[in-house]
């Protein structure tokens, strides 16, 4: 199993129990924690804090997980023992849950992260975007396996980060 963190952030509500439903025959362990606003470091921290599992990562609230991906990357996991760090590709969707994107190969959501990098880089933490630090620094020092499979959709709205990186 893996531990899934979902941080919810205030405004994105109406999502989660879709986000929720995308998960529910999914082989993992859903942690919802509600989001510190103004705090987004420490609230990623405290996500990443939850459950014992051996393999950690998170799905944004207004997100969705295509099914059957979860259960990929534990079979990769487990017949590749050479690599460190697993992910499938993903695509963008609108707010209606179109999609909006040819598939996105660079790993940046559904990544699958041993927990003791997690516990061995809580310095990650201070960064203003620890996602991206944690993948800025354990991208270099070990190997990635790619799942060549979308096994993630990202939702483009206004209220998004990613507000504007994609239009429909």
């Amino acid at each position: 199993m893996i531990d899934v963190h979902i941080l919810t952030i205030p405004g994105r509500e109406q999502w989660l129990s879709e986000c929720l439903q995308s998960l529910k025959n999914e082989p993992v362990n859903v942690f919802v924690v509600p989001g510190i606003v103004g705090n987004f470091p420490e609230s990623r921290k405290r996500g990443y804090l939850e459950g014992t599992s051996d393999w950690v990562t998170y799905v944004d609230d207004d997100d969705r997980v295509i099914e059957g991906a979860f259960g990929k990357l534990e079979q990769a996991i487990h017949e590749n023992p050479q690599f460190d760090i697993f992910y499938m590709y993903e695509e963008a969707i609108n707010e209606t849950g179109m999609v909006i994107s040819k598939p996105l190969k660079a790993p940046h959501h559904l990544i699958a992260y041993p927990r003791v990098f997690i516990n061995n880089n809580h310095d990650v933490f201070n960064a203003r975007n620890p996602d991206y630090e944690l993948m800025r620094r354990l991208f270099k020092k070990f190997k990635l396996f790619c799942i060549e499979d979308v096994g993630y959709q990202w939702r483009n709205h206004q209220k998004s980060h990613h507000k504007g990186a994609y239009r429909d």
